[in-house]
């Protein structure tokens, strides 16, 4: 399955979207959740890679939080 840019974009398919805590995404990043997904892409550059394992790692033993940045 794919989705959108979460955010604002200045490339070729650019969009305009509203804040990820509006009730409106909010409720669709939860029936997005629904899915269960196995493999989570996301589209960051290479030197954030350690980061983002970590972090996952650290929210799925319940020591981290999910936020936009």
């Amino acid at each position: 399955m794919g989705t959108f840019h979460f955010t604002n974009t200045s490339d070729y398919s650019a969009i305009v979207i509203d804040d990820l805590d509006s009730e409106k995404r909010q409720s669709k990043l939860e029936n997005l959740a629904k899915f269960k997904p196995i493999k989570i892409l996301v589209e960051r550059e290479t030197s954030f890679t350690d980061t983002l394992v970590k972090r996952l790692a650290d929210y799925k033993k319940g020591n981290d939080k999910l936020s936009k940045h």
